[in-house]
């Protein structure tokens, strides 16, 4: 399976981060690919393993920089940033974890 060795890499790095979290504290998940398996796929399966986290909402900051950046419309979780050659920049994907209080 292709990018599984990476996969699981980005899972273990996300859940250690989490875990170092206090309640109400903020993760931000990142990587520079338009891979699947490396941004929503790792972000389901953190969703998945009930890591005690909830995702934010980036609408604001997707509007915010609209005007500067592509969005793919087909992204699950977070925002993809699409290449843009001209500026020189992506793809960046990004999403926000916040640690739950517990009830």
């Amino acid at each position: 399976m292709e990018g599984s060795l990476d996969n699981c890499i980005l899972k273990c790095t996300t859940r250690s981060g989490i875990a170092a979290l206090r309640p109400g504290g903020i993760l931000v998940y990142s990587t520079c690919t338009l891979s699947q398996s490396e941004n929503s796929n790792v972000v389901d399966q953190i969703l998945q393993s009930d890591c005690g986290v909830e995702l934010q909402n980036l609408d604001k900051m997707a509007h915010a920089f609209s005007d500067i950046f592509t969005f793919s419309a087909n992204t699950q979780y977070g925002l993809l940033v699409l290449p843009d050659r001209e500026r020189a920049w992506g793809p960046m994907y990004v999403t926000r974890f916040k640690k739950r209080y517990p009830p």
